[in-house]
């Protein structure tokens, strides 16, 4: 037999995970394992004969052979049940969206997810299984989502409650029924308990945090306590809140939370309760209110974290405008940097704040010219770095204040503004002026630490460096931290040894102290505030201050200012590449990442961090391309239309060559390259930055066959420079001018220059000679033997099947050749080096290749025929 079962106690989350469980498992009995709510025992007297409740007592208990157990996993909550579900011979399955407890059951199959009711978890069930249902059961189902999640807006409730309850809409739910069941009127008993709450409720402060607490004695007992106390928490607005009943011998104890950092469901567990972070109920048998209600304020004083102070979210360090600074300069500076206000100062001490509004009925007015002085607000509002979240919030909405400079002493620290504290108060999207993301959401991951991980990946010696620069830094007293490529690549499990650290203090004196103690040597970059490391063992370390970069104008490079950690990875390309890893003691190995990184490597797209990162840097398109395909990734949609808009703008046409041909050649060496070409091409890339290059369906294809060329070829011609071979095919419809053009303009080496203009002077005529018959291969060494070899790789993918054939035999036969005499033997004969001894044994390497010649023997007579010919002897 198969039982379906609840919490004791069940409400309508249980009952309706009941009933949808029963459609999945449609032999299974469904039975109360203590007394419903009275709402639900309202609901079922009117209902009763659309919902097949068994009572237990009727029931031959020792047939179970699966117990099928929702809304809770906790043993105590399913009364005498528990023993059933212990028994080995019964298949437990369970159904929850409840943390995990001590007290929890062992099962054979367990689905226990973070989403506001269980009966989303089993609706969800029957979506995909297409198991039809009637508009009351869509009705029941929907009561179970609405009352667990508070109509859907409780902290709790997820995307996946809110398309659980649009499907049972879809499937004729009674939102009338439900109403009427959530807004039961309370009964005289209730409205007397609430009275009584009402005059109790006290209010205490825990480390900034208000709790509401309402204790009282009731001579009887009276359900609904959980509702309540959310009516107590609504009328008093309530950050946390929490009643204590004493009913006959028992305390019924109900917490109810609004924030994050508070978990009632913890809280309550102290007391053998269970529930949520946000709702959460416990039972105290034979014990004095009193001291229940003292054991709570000592758990609460313990538990709740302090609140989020000033220090904690303002921004540092702080930009500054001067008092004498005109009113344009301002105005740039603010577009600069994204900012709506700026601190002004007079020597170290802060005398005012200057806003855009202020900048905009300046310049409006013609005065532009004129000192900031006379135009900032010089009655400014401050706060101390210890100063609560809720009294800036407070001091912002009295005041009307959109930012708060952070003074000591005063002395400034920090600036907070309105969208700083929107981000804590929400953890939702305001949007930054210049972002297109919210990653309010992504921090510093203590609970991702990969030094363990980089401890088992990176070469030991790779390893024991890193450790060594945390070291140090401690001992400097500078923040250190490992960022970019290698972090991106250790997430995803890549090899990469390149190190890039960044410096929270003095980089350039930092990397001193390391070029010292590694007796390394030292490339200093003052002008960007970065230095390379040459160790001896051969690794090379970038060192960096944390900085950000602005840009005076669209494609331009970079101005450099020192920042914090978190300003240095903003500037970055993309998300997945503004990831840290801290190297001192305390943060060692914990993943630093503001910018939601680690989740878009999980979710294989690449982000821009701002709108206008392609406005400012270009050929960050061209690097988004090249990791779209090294790593399988798809370019993020918003991410893609910045990119087309940059493009239609004209900026890539604005960088300097030397730049876009840094990243061409990086594309080069990319596994995908021909991928890489082609979604150039296909984006309107390739003609914006070499329009005189042409690139056609014929050479993407040709370039696609490069890798299996390659695989084969290299076994007879090596070693080889892949990309020239790249270049050679590129260069496929290229006329003799334009390879001279390119040439100029890329400033290839002189191997490079030398395979383009052999190849683009003589490529129609070796197709000539290779079509014809009677081409023996000393005939094909004649006619490509002084070519690069890469130059012959490239006529092997262009020439046709009998071509490639030639090619093909003439290099086998040129791997399988063996010459026995060399220049010494020609020396012997009196041929002295230069160009005639190269012609001699080219003459018997081409006798050889065609077979007329075997031994040394034979090699000696021909050519000291060939000399005796050419002495007239």
């Amino acid at each position: 037999m198969e039982l379906i079962v609840s919490h004791n106690n069940v409400d309508f989350d249980g009952l309706a995970s009941m009933i949808a469980a029963q459609k999945l498992y449609a032999k299974a009995v469904m039975v109360f394992t203590g007394k419903p709510k009275r709402n639900v025992q309202e609901f079922m007297a009117l209902y009763k004969d659309s919902i097949d409740i068994k009572n237990p007592r009727l029931l031959d208990l020792t047939k179970i052979d699966r117990l099928i157990v929702v809304d809770t996993k906790n043993a105590k909550r399913i009364g005498h049940f528990q023993d059933i579900a212990g028994q080995p011979s019964v298949e437990v399955i369970i159904f929850d969206h409840h943390p995990d407890t001590k007290d929890d059951l062992q099962a054979h199959f367990m689905e226990s997810e973070t989403v506001g009711a269980t009966t989303t978890i089993l609706v969800e069930h029957l979506i995909k299984n297409e198991v039809g249902i009637n508009s009351f059961e869509a009705t029941a189902f929907a009561l179970g989502i609405y009352e667990d999640t508070g109509s859907l807006s409780f902290a709790s409730t997820t995307v996946r409650d809110v398309k659980a309850a649009a499907w049972l809409l879809e499937q004729g739910a009674n939102l009338k029924v439900v109403r009427n069941y959530m807004e039961r009127p309370l009964s005289e008993e209730q409205q007397d308990l609430f009275n009584i709450l009402l005059k109790e409720t006290k209010v205490s402060s825990f480390h900034g945090i208000k709790v509401h607490i309402a204790s009282c004695f009731f001579p009887e007992y009276v359900g609904g306590l959980d509702s309540l106390t959310h009516k107590l928490g609504e009328i008093f607005d309530s950050q946390v809140v929490f009643t204590l009943v004493k009913m006959d011998d028992r305390i019924h104890m109900v917490g109810r939370s609004n924030l994050d950092t508070v978990s009632v469901g913890g809280i309550l567990k102290y007391f053998g309760g269970a529930g949520h972070e946000k709702a959460a109920a416990a039972t105290v048998k034979d014990q004095d209110l009193a001291q229940v209600l003292g054991k709570l304020q000592e758990i609460l004083q313990e538990n709740i974290k302090p609140e989020i102070r000033a220090r904690d979210i303002m921004s540092v360090p702080v930009k500054t405008i001067s008092l004498n600074q005109s009113i344009h300069e301002a105005g740039k500076i603010m577009v600069r940097y994204g900012h709506t206000g700026f601190p002004v100062i007079d020597g170290e001490k802060m005398v005012g704040i200057i806003s855009r509004r202020d900048v905009e009925k300046a310049q409006y007015h013609g005065l532009g010219h004129a000192p900031v002085k006379g135009f900032m607000s010089r009655n400014v509002k401050s706060i101390e770095p210890d100063t609560p979240l809720s009294q800036i919030e407070q001091l912002m909405i009295e005041k009307d204040i959109g930012r708060l400079p952070v003074l000591e002493q005063d002395r400034l620290l920090g600036i907070i503004s309105r969208t700083d504290v929107l981000r804590v108060i929400h953890g939702a999207s305001v949007p930054h002026p210049f972002q297109s993301h919210d990653f309010s959401s992504c921090s510093v991951h203590e609970e991702d630490n990969l030094w363990e991980k980089m401890r088992a990946v990176l070469p030991s010696p790779v390893f024991y460096l890193i450790e060594q620069i945390g070291s140090y830094g401690d001992r400097e007293c500078v923040r250190v931290y490992l960022v970019g490529g290698l972090v991106r690549d250790l997430l995803l499990g890549i090899p990469n040894v390149d190190l890039d650290v960044v410096v929270e203090g003095d980089g350039l004196s930092f990397a001193r102290v390391l070029a010292e103690t590694f007796r390394a040597k030292i490339s200093l970059h003052e002008k960007f505030s970065t230095a390379t490391l040459y160790l001896p063992d051969g690794l090379k370390v970038d060192v960096a201050t944390a900085r950000t970069e602005y840009y005076e104008f669209p494609a331009a490079l970079p101005v450099v200012e020192t920042g914090s950690l978190k300003q240095d990875l903003y500037r970055r390309d993309f998300t997945i590449n503004a990831m840290a890893v801290g190297l001192n003691q305390d943060t060692r190995g914990h993943l630093v990442d503001f910018f939601c990184g680690k989740s878009d490597l999980e979710q294989g797209i690449i982000k821009v961090l701002y709108n206008l990162s392609f406005v400012e840097d270009p050929t960050r398109i061209m690097r988004g391309i090249r990791f779209v395909h090294r790593y399988g990734f798809r370019m993020e949609p918003e991410t893609k239309k910045f990119a087309l808009q940059a493009l239609e703008q004209g900026l890539m046409e604005k960088v300097s060559f030397s730049r876009l041909k840094e990243e061409f050649m990086l594309i080069l060496h990319e596994e995908n390259f021909a991928l890489i070409l082609e979604n150039l091409k296909e984006m309107g890339l390739w003609e914006r930055i070499f329009p005189e290059w042409t690139i056609s369906e014929e050479v993407i294809k040709l370039l696609k066959e490069i890798p299996p060329t390659w695989s084969w070829v290299k076994e007879y011609l090596a070693p080889l420079d892949l990309n020239l071979v790249i270049l050679l095919v590129l260069c496929h419809h290229c006329s003799e001018m334009q390879i001279r053009t390119l040439n100029e303009k890329f400033s290839w080496s002189k191997l490079y220059r030398s395979a383009l203009e052999k190849i683009s002077w003589n490529k129609e005529r070796i197709f000539q000679e290779l079509a014809t018959n009677s081409l023996s291969p000393s005939g094909v060494f004649s006619l490509i033997g002084d070519l690069p070899a890469e130059a012959i790789v490239y006529l092997i993918l262009v020439s046709d099947c009998r071509q490639r054939k030639v090619i093909r035999n003439y290099l086998e036969a040129k791997k399988n050749l063996f010459m026995h005499i060399s220049g010494e033997d020609l020396k012997c004969l009196g041929v002295k080096p230069g160009p005639r001894m190269k012609q001699l044994l080219d003459r018997v390497r081409k006798e050889r290749l065609d077979g007329n010649l075997i031994s040394r023997a034979d090699e000696m007579t021909y050519v000291k025929a060939l000399i005796q010919r050419e002495r007239g002897d």
